[in-house]
């Protein structure tokens, strides 16, 4: 199918970058990777030579590991998404992308009960989400769950 497809990914390699337009969404098959809201690639070298205790403490609460079988960016199926964070192999990582343009031109082909519903239970889920844990933030590359 054209609107999915497999990707390896080596360690260090990013799969997305913090403030870059989504594309897809991912699911991770195998392999370590871990998601970073508070990395900026502009201030790498500065953080990584010249970092205090209370940085790297920060830096390190701010970091989530991502397993096989969670995904990744599932907000940019509904909605225009600019990436919240860095997502980052620590091993060599398989991953599933399901490509957000082909999944918008396979929705036109659905009739408008079918795309309404589809958005009700968006709308829900989020909803879902803030209550079983309202300090999360919901601006948040990380997978959604109920």
């Amino acid at each position: 199918h054209h609107s999915m497809s497999e990707h390896a990914v080596l360690p260090g390699q990013d799969v997305f970058e913090k403030q870059s337009k989504a594309k897809g969404v991912y699911c991770s098959l195998s392999g370590r990777l871990t998601y970073d809201m508070m990395y900026d690639k502009f201030s790498r070298v500065a953080s990584e030579s010249v970092s205090t205790s209370l940085e790297n403490s920060a830096r390190r609460d701010s970091a989530t590991d991502i397993f096989p079988g969670e995904w990744m960016a599932e907000m940019a199926l509904w909605v225009v998404w600019e990436h919240q964070g860095q997502l980052i192999a620590r091993d060599t990582c398989e991953l599933t992308k399901l490509d957000c343009e082909a999944v918008g031109r396979i929705s036109e082909t659905c009739s408008k009960g079918a795309i309404d519903l589809v958005r009700r239970f968006v709308v829900m889920l989020l909803a879902l989400k803030r209550v079983n844990d309202p300090t999360t933030s919901p601006h948040s590359d990380c997978p959604l769950e109920a």
